[in-house]
């Protein structure tokens, strides 16, 4: 195992002083081979090809980066990455540019979705279709390091992290100015039955409200938001 390693990290090695000066598409295992004097053989013997070389880059360094008995969550956890990828900046500016199946950006993505679809799943239940929520959060997420990194001169990863947190922030503000409004809305004495139902199924439906927490906000019981959804499930030529 341990000449194993020693291997892969000269390979490792061999790349990142060839991308010093090489685009990565011109590269060849050919070139990382005779760089640090390996044979064919030797490298296909640990890895598939150069992007799978890149991808254990990536496991390897920042699994060492993070300290053992580190318990980091949350923004931590992404402080921490951002720290990882500003120190190696110049590697990874070049790598993330690649547009490949096997590329690093589609390795990074299998590494940060199943992250995303926990979250997902945790705030809007598992019953949740979280695919479409899954990919627009990973593109926006690898899309906001790629352009990040790729600067000639990024921002300090914590300054990058608190623009991360003011982006979210500005929609979770927006989001409760829209539910507001529409809660506003529902309680307008002109409306009839049925726009006050439709008003609590675009809550329910759009903000993810359950009845009770309906009936809260508009201080009413549960049972009348009820009975008033009810209306909902009429014949339209009734309503």
């Amino acid at each position: 195992m341990a000449d194993s390693n020693i291997t892969k990290s000269a390979l490792a090695s061999a790349l990142k002083e060839l991308m010093e000066t090489t685009p990565f598409a011109k590269i060849t295992v050919s070139d990382i081979c005779a760089k640090c004097n390996m044979n064919r053989k030797s490298f296909y013997y640990h890895f598939k090809d150069k992007f799978d070389l890149v991808n254990w880059i990536y496991d390897v360094e920042y699994l060492s980066h993070v300290q053992i008995g580190e318990n980091l969550i949350g923004w931590d956890s992404v402080l921490h990455l951002c720290d990882y990828f500003y120190e190696n900046k110049d590697f990874y500016r070049k790598v993330m540019k690649v547009e490949d199946q096997n590329s690093f950006i589609n390795h990074f993505r299998d590494i940060v979705s199943p992250l995303m679809e926990e979250d997902i799943r945790e705030i809007l239940g598992e019953k949740t279709d979280a695919e479409f929520y899954v990919n627009f959060f990973c593109d926006a997420v690898i899309c906001a390091f790629g352009r990040w990194i790729s600067q000639k001169e990024p921002l300090p990863p914590k300054e990058f992290v608190n623009m991360m947190k003011s982006c979210i922030k500005v929609v979770a503000i927006t989001q409760e100015r829209m539910e507001i409004a529409l809660i506003e809305n529902v309680q307008r004495s002109d409306l009839n039955p049925i726009e006050e139902a439709l008003g609590y199924r675009q809550l329910i439906d759009e903000f993810g409200l359950t009845q009770e927490e309906i009936a809260v906000r508009v201080a009413k019981s549960r049972t009348a938001i009820t009975k008033t959804m009810r209306l909902l499930k009429l014949d339209e030529q009734i309503q």
